[in-house]
């Protein structure tokens, strides 16, 4: 990575991180078992299409509404799906899966489009 990118990302990151460290350290409640629900979650995202694929109408439900909580909206006018808000855990997930795979194919431009096209849509 050349250090424009690198400093561009170091940038953002640091300061996204000292603005949750400083709400972390308001948050008064704590979670018995965060552990075990980090652990979870990691595994689900890392499962995410066998799940979503193996799983009846309810769990694709909890899904969506989990990934996408504004929901998934039709564009009539360009004929493809959105997604106003993507949760911000698997937006993460997702930038640095396309980060690492354009990293080793040698196609990571900084300054390409971050939206996501959703399945079906073009």
């Amino acid at each position: 990575m050349s250090k424009e990118p690198f400093d561009k990302f170091h940038q953002r990151l640091t300061a996204e991180n000292a603005n949750i460290s400083k709400q972390l350290s308001q948050c008064q409640n704590s979670i018995s078992n965060l552990d075990f629900m980090l652990e979870e979650a990691i595994n689900i995202c890392s499962k995410l299409a066998t799940v979503w694929s193996s799983g009846g109408i309810k769990v694709k439900e909890q899904l969506q509404k989990v990934v996408f909580p504004e929901g998934i909206v039709y564009d009539q006018k360009i004929g493809a799906f959105r997604t106003p808000k993507i949760n911000s855990v698997f937006l993460e997930i997702a930038l640095s899966a396309r980060f690492l795979a354009q990293n080793e194919k040698g196609t990571n431009h900084a300054s390409d489009d971050e939206s996501f096209p959703v399945n079906g849509s073009t």
